[in-house]
């Protein structure tokens, strides 16, 4: 990256972590710290910069350490002075009738019994205005996300408390399965599996044994056993077979050499 692509990515960096996050689809916490990682994956959404992946902003954040920039660990955020005022000081406000959350398939059977929470680490329920935009949040953390709808205006009505982001983000810390209309949850078949064990190699299975396939032999069924073949190698014990010959009586060569003797 030349010094002009530098300064371009700076400028966009500016942009996402002081100006407006929420059109990335970015939340920070109260003192504007986003994860390198989210930021890598707005730039691909967005298409911008593919080239740098999140060892790379990492590098760049502290080998060239751009002005206005804090960095910390996996974390970065633009300086409280150059913050726009309130940036990430989220107020309540009135959501729109309906909002779109998304959420791993997995989690699905545990929303539908407990409703939407707030992670052990103190994020929010993150919420969007736009059902295209909870996809595409989504397909951060999962490729194909449930998406949930959240009947917002009753449940603000009922005690729940919304925050506003900016650019139809809205956040919340807990949303009780009244206000959730959720895909119905798809029961796994329960499948009968039994413990089918295959022969050993070399070794043929009795008709009485049981463990393999997984039943006896069926009657009429040719399986042979050991005491079978033991059988037949006592009963040619001593035999031997006699040669025979290739020729055949009545074959014409023979009656050739007869007559040339006459």
């Amino acid at each position: 990256m030349d010094k002009r692509q530098r300064k371009k990515f700076n400028k966009l960096l500016f942009n996402m972590l002081a100006r407006n996050p929420a059109s990335f689809l970015l939340i920070g916490d109260l003192g504007g710290w986003i994860r390198i990682k989210d930021i890598h994956k707005a730039l691909m959404e967005e298409k911008l910069f593919p080239a740098m992946t999140p060892a790379r902003i990492e590098q760049h954040l502290r080998l060239f350490a751009p002005e206005g920039f804090e960095i910390s660990g996996k974390m970065v955020r633009a300086l409280p002075g150059v913050q726009a005022n309130g940036l990430f000081d989220y107020q309540p406000s009135s959501p729109p009738p309906m909002l779109f959350a998304a959420i791993r398939p997995k989690a699905l059977r545990h929303v539908t019994s407990s409703g939407l929470f707030a992670s052990e680490g103190g994020r929010r329920i993150v919420l969007f205005s736009s059902r295209k935009n909870a996809l595409v949040f989504g397909k951060r953390f999962h490729p194909r996300p449930v998406i949930c709808k959240i009947i917002a205006s009753q449940a603000g009505q009922n005690g729940v408390t919304f925050f506003y982001a900016g650019s139809g983000v809205y956040l919340a810390d807990k949303i009780d399965t009244q206000w959730l209309i959720l895909p119905e949850v798809k029961e796994e078949p329960v499948e009968n599996k039994t413990n089918v064990q295959k022969a050993p190699r070399g070794r043929p299975a009795a008709a009485n044994d049981t463990g393999w396939q997984g039943h006896a032999a069926e009657a009429g069924s040719f399986i042979p056993t050991v005491a079978a073949f033991e059988e037949l190698f006592k009963k040619d014990a001593g035999a031997t077979g006699k040669r025979r010959s290739r020729k055949k009586p009545g074959n014409k060569y023979i009656g050739r050499k007869n007559k040339k003797k006459r």
